[in-house]
């Protein structure tokens, strides 16, 4: 009896399929691992969509915040991440914090290290604003 295989469609004795399938197809899906690349594929797609989102939180701070004198706490951005985003905080941190480096690096956002330990982001033109930080 002759069978064909599901995948490539050969033509192959009924002995020589195993559940429909050919050897050579058998044999090129335990090399090549197919789902364990789509599956590495995805987990990289959501790692950058969650990075994405620390951006966005980022260009949120600059556009509504920063550029209207205010201030930004690091360690209240983290508490925001850390509740909204619980499945993964440090990717979504990550891209936070790479956004804010390209504001730092364009000179638009000043960031400055406190006594406590906590850093502070200011727009360039409200660092008067940086009195009322205690407050």
């Amino acid at each position: 009896m002759i069978g064909k295989c599901k995948q490539c469609g050969y033509q192959a004795g009924f002995f020589g399929l195993k559940k429909g399938i050919c050897e050579k197809c058998r044999n090129t899906d335990i090399n090549n691992q197919p789902d364990k690349d789509i599956a590495i594929q995805k987990m990289t797609n959501n790692v950058l969509k969650r990075e994405k989102k620390g951006a966005d939180i980022a260009k949120d701070c600059l556009v509504n915040g920063l550029r209207h004198g205010e201030f930004v706490k690091l360690s209240d951005i983290d508490s925001l991440i850390k509740k909204n985003f619980s499945y993964d905080p440090y990717s979504t941190s990550t891209g936070f914090l790479q956004q804010m480096m390209k504001y730092i690096e364009s000179g638009e956002i000043i960031n400055i290290k406190m006594d406590d330990g906590d850093t502070v982001f200011v727009h360039k033109d409200h660092t008067d604003s940086l009195k009322n930080i205690n407050s």
